[in-house]
């Protein structure tokens, strides 16, 4: 069962469960959540992505007339995205931004997001450190730009992979991915609309 967070004439915002991933692959027998919510939308639109173990909330259109003006405030970026990690070690300062450029790269037949002196895209991300216990940062992020796997692969260079992340980081003994998207926020003609997903039972044994 997918909770529905909220849900108008226009939009429907879900809470992403960890693990599911958002559409069909080749592999024609996984369970996505595209699928699951079509079969009572059948007009409904991905307007942005998750990865398959990120969880949280996420926005799909109901709506064909407004796709590509919604698309715009994506573009444009004059959307709110806001994340909460665990990340390895005691993450260094309280508040700040973190600024890269960013380049996908093969590695061993999968993409991953590197560092680069020249070239790649810009990467912003604001943080905050909530709290740190037992050696383990809670942090929050806000993306200004949306590279694939910008968090996770910014908290690396810094030297705090998210806890469950082995391709960025280590392996360990974490049950899954760290990193769950918790809040949404955007205007929309006239209307505020903004979404808490509530942090999955996993992170809450930690702090």
């Amino acid at each position: 069962m997918i909770q529905v967070l909220y849900e108008d004439s226009d939009f429907l915002i879900v809470n992403k469960p960890s693990g599911l991933i958002v559409h069909a692959t080749v592999d024609k027998s996984r369970e996505n959540l595209y699928d699951i919510l079509k079969k009572d939308q059948p007009e409904l639109a991905i307007l942005h992505r998750l990865d398959k173990d990120t969880s949280g909330a996420m926005l799909f259109s109901k709506n064909p007339e407004i796709n590509k003006d919604i698309q715009a405030i994506f573009d444009e970026r004059t959307i709110e995205k806001n994340y909460i990690a665990l990340v390895h070690g005691e993450w260094e300062g309280e508040k700040g931004m973190m600024e890269d450029f960013l380049k996908k790269e093969k590695v061993k037949n999968k993409e991953k997001m590197v560092k680069v002196l020249k070239g790649g895209q810009k990467a912003i991300t604001y943080f905050e450190k909530k709290d740190y216990k037992n050696g383990v940062s809670l942090m929050s992020f806000t993306l200004e730009t949306g590279r694939m796997h910008q968090i996770r692969v910014q908290s690396a260079l810094r030297n705090h992979p998210l806890l469950g992340d082995a391709f960025y980081g280590k392996p360990d003994k974490a049950e899954r991915l760290f990193l769950h998207s918790h809040y949404l926020e955007f205007q929309f003609q006239g209307r505020l609309i903004s979404v808490t997903a509530p942090l999955p039972e996993e992170f809450k044994r930690y702090f």
